[in-house]
């Protein structure tokens, strides 16, 4: 039977949308989003690290384990209880549902839990890893999610991870895969070598689009050759141009070695004090790089009016600004638009902007800002959670 069709889930869903909260608020099994569009699923947890309401199905706390529900449940309180779930939010407690047989049933069945989750997949690993070198600086290895890979060997920012770990930036890698669903339609603007387009392109399927823009020459041809190798050619366009506020040409600082910091402001970082990142070394200060001109375009040049776009990454090292100045017509035609970036003073900075403007920027297009936390998490910040603490900041921007 459908959950459509099914009572007691209809019934615990007219619930929780009395309640009144945003569905991005609401922990629930995954079937529920049938119900509440924009509900957050058990196996994505980690992105609401303070749920307003958590939707427990009795015959799934093993999912979930005793211990992660006793502490998600800590702040809460037991409002709604049927034949299958108990519902606990931040409303006011009812004493009938606490003194229910429905809630007692899932109190014994919450004290035989484990601990710990049980049958929740862990991070793919795959076994028989190794790495090739094929000439012109190239090697050929596989990630941890079994896409062949090609990198470029002299780099010293992301080829070292993948060549002997497999993996970039799990803890921002788990957010996006967590996003990115089959049929979307995905940008990424400064792809480099292609680590997160290969994770979409797999993500979206046949019946997605992956748009991924890098400026850089070299790096486009070998995310070209890493689109076509894992066989995504048939949803995935490379795009060798920047990404800015009007269509122009441009200087692009290009970086021998930490070649993830290539940028359109790399150029005009030229002294150690100027790579200093809050007193913190930056080894790009040592770093040499070759300026080139690089042909740049705007979001709404590059897409159609009325194109649909799901979600965007940004990795612009403090193009951002510039970036979505350029996009207002696609970003306002795109009203559930997702966007990961980075929000990085001192590269706004280099950029000719402020963390103050890129703020004010992102509230007046009418995003909230949510900061992507060490264990995958997502928290709500306001401009002093962007400007104090670590140098950067990843973020995901939803309305």
């Amino acid at each position: 039977m459908s959950v459509l069709a099914d009572k007691y889930w209809v019934e615990a869903a007219k619930f929780v949308r009395s309640c009144g909260c945003a569905a991005d608020r609401v922990i629930a099994p995954g079937q529920f989003k049938s119900l509440m569009p924009g509900a957050i699923r058990y196996e994505q947890r980690h992105l609401c690290a303070t749920p307003e309401v958590l939707v427990l199905h009795k015959g799934m706390l093993e999912k979930l384990g005793r211990k992660w529900i006793e502490q998600a449940t800590a702040g809460l309180q037991p409002t709604f209880a049927n034949e299958v779930f108990v519902v606990f939010s931040r409303l006011h407690s009812r004493s009938s549902v606490g003194m229910s047989t429905h809630f007692a049933a899932y109190i014994e069945s919450l004290e035989s839990l484990n601990p710990e989750p049980q049958n929740v997949p862990m991070t793919p690993v795959v076994n028989n890893r190794m790495a090739v070198y094929v000439g012109d600086n190239l090697a050929l290895t596989r990630t941890i999610y079994d896409h062949k890979i090609y990198v470029d060997t002299r780099d010293l920012d992301l080829a070292p991870h993948i060549l002997l770990d497999g993996y970039w930036e799990q803890w921002i890698t788990n957010v996006f895969l967590s996003v990115v669903q089959p049929g979307m339609r995905v940008v990424e603007i400064g792809a480099n070598m292609g680590w997160y387009s290969l994770l979409a392109g797999a993500n979206i399927g046949p019946a997605g689009k992956l748009v991924s823009f890098e400026a850089n020459p070299r790096m486009a041809e070998i995310l070209r050759r890493n689109i076509s190798i894992n066989g995504f050619l048939d949803r995935a366009q490379v795009v060798n141009k920047a990404v800015f506020s009007a269509n122009q040409t441009l200087e692009f600082g290009v970086y021998d070695k930490y070649m993830g910091g290539s940028s359109l402001f790399a150029a005009r970082a030229q002294t150690a004090s100027d790579h200093s990142r809050d007193g913190i070394f930056d080894p790009q200060a040592n770093d040499k790089f070759q300026v080139i001109e690089v042909e740049a375009v705007t979001l709404d040049s590059s897409f159609a009016q009325g194109s649909k776009v799901d979600f965007i990454k940004i990795d612009a090292e403090g193009a951002e600004p510039h970036i979505l100045a350029g996009a207002n017509r696609l970003l306002a035609e795109n009203k559930d638009v997702q966007i990961m970036t980075e929000f990085a003073p001192q590269l706004l900075l280099r950029g000719g902007s402020s963390a103050e403007e890129f703020y004010a920027s992102i509230r007046a297009l009418g995003f909230r800002v949510l900061r992507i936390e060490e264990d995958s998490s997502l928290v709500e910040s306001d401009l002093s959670g962007l400007t104090q603490g670590p140098h950067h900041h990843d973020v995901i921007l939803r309305r």
